[in-house]
């Protein structure tokens, strides 16, 4: 049995196609059909079914499968540390992170990292933060930020910020007199929501839930500009952490309190729990510890000014 075989056994049960492997992995069709034939030869068990539309594993595929995922994990965990022992600043690092975390938070801390450590390769996904967690159980991505709580026996988590939810309303808005709200209010209004692979999603649902109502969702994103405009507009409501209010432009929009209950922000910088990280990894994460500690300082301060 060859790592080569285990790997292309991998992309055509990732790719389910024989056809989309090779692409993948720059190597001819047949030369991975042969190889996967001589595993399932060794193995003594048919590892694919190849008569639907798409190559999809038979059940022994499946148990296959795990046992080779965790076979190649630790290959390449091998190799990982081997090439930190000889170039200790070197190496690749990819960092997930959401939307409105990158504009608030890291753009900076990301070029000064750049700056101390030109040798390391940063490689960012943006996406929502369940889907962060996602990438970061199954090792595509090496450190996430995301929204807490996360599950922490998969994940090491380290607390970055917590920053008050704001509701946002229109100017003639009825509520826009309002100093504070509670979800309760909020049964008859159409809803600009974040889309549902983003942490903030599920506690706003659930607030609504709470009070009695299900949410008229009438528009979910991922761009908290784009909320903006539609509430600038006067086509519905939207929620907004304190630290994006703060830079907010539009003098056709009102920033109001919620409570009944109270939505927090919650984000944290998270890693695979019980897995070798990347001495590239480790750079990253103690650099920015350090770098969010004035943010934290700040958040702390606006979350007072607001709450009292």
């Amino acid at each position: 049995m060859e790592i080569n075989q285990l790997l292309y056994f991998l992309e055509v049960a990732k790719q389910k196609s024989f056809t989309g492997a090779s692409k993948s992995l720059y190597v001819s069709q047949p030369a991975i059909s042969k190889m996967i034939r001589m595993l399932e030869d060794e193995l003594g068990v048919l590892l694919f079914n190849r008569s639907s539309h798409y190559v999809e594993l038979t059940d022994y595929g499946i148990v296959v499968q795990g046992q080779v995922q965790k076979v190649v994990q630790a290959i390449q965990d091998i190799q990982t540390e081997l090439n930190d022992i000889t170039n200790l600043q070197k190496g690749d690092i990819r960092i997930g992170i959401p939307p409105m975390v990158g504009e608030m938070f890291f753009s900076g801390i990301i070029g000064l990292f750049h700056q101390q450590y030109p040798n390391i390769r940063m490689k960012l996904f943006e996406s929502g933060s369940k889907a962060i967690e996602a990438g970061v159980e199954d090792g595509n991505l090496d450190v996430g930020v995301a929204v807490l709580p996360v599950n922490e026996s998969k994940f090491e988590v380290y607390e970055i910020a917590k920053s008050p939810i704001m509701l946002i309303v229109n100017n003639n808005h009825p509520l826009s007199n309002q100093k504070n709200v509670k979800f309760s209010d909020l049964k008859d209004e159409e809803f600009v929501l974040y889309r549902q692979d983003f942490g903030l999603y599920k506690p706003i649902y659930d607030a609504c839930i709470g009070a009695g109502f299900e949410p008229n969702i009438v528009c979910e994103t991922s761009q908290w500009e784009f909320m903006v405009n539609i509430v600038s507009d006067h086509l519905g409501i939207a929620f907004l952490p304190l630290k994006v209010c703060e830079k907010l432009s539009s003098t056709n929009i009102k920033i109001i309190s919620v409570d009944s209950p109270p939505i927090y922000w919650h984000l944290g910088i998270i890693w695979r729990k019980g897995t070798y990280l990347s001495q590239a990894s480790r750079s990253w994460i103690n650099f920015a510890k350090l770098q969010v500690v004035d943010i934290t300082k700040q958040l702390d301060f606006w979350n007072h000014a607001v709450m009292s």
